[in-house]
């Protein structure tokens, strides 16, 4: 599986960084969610780097940026 540009940024933007690299927990979090997808945690973790507006659910223009972007 390959990471978008667009998924890559927003991880960049809602986690923790430490002189603009991931923190050892937040590089844990990404790996234990892409092996465990059907985990609530895991559900959580990928909601909040989608929700781009914070606004508490994905409409079609957020389902939309990404697929475009995964699909140019």
């Amino acid at each position: 599986m390959s990471l978008t540009p667009a998924f890559v940024n927003r991880i960049f933007q809602e986690c923790i960084t430490f002189e603009g690299e991931l923190d050892y927990q937040t590089y844990l979090e990404l790996v234990l969610a892409f092996e465990n997808p059907k985990e609530v945690q895991s559900l959580k973790f990928f909601f909040r780097i989608m929700d781009i507006h914070h606004a508490g659910y994905l409409d079609a223009f957020t389902l939309q940026y990404f697929y475009k972007v995964s699909h140019s």
